[in-house]
């Protein structure tokens, strides 16, 4: 690895399911002297994400698609004097990548898979694609073609006895989580910083700007609260009747990784 790779700020990567306060997180850097925070910057990763969770992308293929699409941007932010931050929830699928590459930190957001699903089934995800849809999807993530709507490649192949949206959706939540978790594993305990969205406030706005490498300074941190309380990107809520919703299955489902990350089932 070349010393050019290599910012004197390692840049930060806030990985989440998505639908987690990542773009609030990003908004709210965004507020601190130094710091450029990007949400979900092009150029985008979601098929090569894709690829990476079902293992049809090798480690050095990975390696490089996150080299091509990221070191320009990260070394001009260097450059310029700032600390790269990026919120991607695609980023997700490359930790172990990302850490090799730019020797990067992490900031691991999450949120209780209520509303997450909940969310998710606002969103419409796992509702059947059209004909166009589908062959642009294959077109995508066989041929890794730049055609059609690349965000229906963040939702992952679930098991076929997943039939209904609010278990797909549910599951979804499960096992990005699981592969975020899967990849801090290698990661070094003080080059990363797990946050729960329902922690988020003066106190650990403060951490994160600590871990980032930005001063924590009293005006910053009242403009960042400020920013979390309009709540950016926020959910609009469908009537309940549009989104059946089945409670055991939502916690067949959800509860080893609830669990695991300290949510009640």
């Amino acid at each position: 690895m070349s010393s050019d790779e290599i910012p004197r700020h390692p840049p930060v990567f806030i990985v989440s399911t998505g639908r987690a306060g990542s773009q609030m997180l990003a908004r709210v850097l965004s507020e601190a002297p130094g710091v450029l925070a990007l949400h979900e910057p092009r150029p985008h990763l979601v098929t090569e994400g894709y690829l990476r969770w079902t293992g049809k992308m090798s480690g050095e293929e990975a390696e490089d698609a996150v080299r091509d699409k990221r070191r320009d941007l990260v070394g001009q932010v260097e450059r310029n004097g700032l600390i790269y931050v990026e919120s991607s929830h695609y980023c997700s699928h490359f930790i172990p990548e990302l850490a090799r590459v730019f020797d990067a930190r992490f900031i691991f957001l999450h949120r209780e898979p209520r509303g997450f699903t909940r969310s998710g089934l606002s969103r419409d995800w796992y509702e059947e694609l059209s004909r166009r849809q589908r062959l642009e999807m294959v077109a995508r993530r066989k041929w890794r073609v730049a055609v059609g709507h690349v965000w229906h490649d963040h939702r992952l192949e679930p098991p076929p006895e997943l039939e209904s949206r609010m278990e797909r959706i549910a599951w979804l939540w499960s096992e990005i989580n699981r592969t975020i978790l899967e990849g801090l594993e290698a990661v070094e305990p003080e080059r990363k910083l797990e946050i729960r969205l329902d922690s988020v406030g003066p106190a650990r706005f403060a951490e994160v700007l600590e871990f980032v490498g930005a001063e924590p300074e009293p005006a910053v941190l009242k403009r960042m609260t400020a920013v979390a309380a309009r709540k950016p990107n926020k959910t609009k809520t469908r009537p309940e009747e549009l989104d059946p919703w089945d409670e055991d299955a939502f916690r067949r489902v959800t509860a080893p990784m609830a669990e695991r990350l300290g949510y009640p089932v």
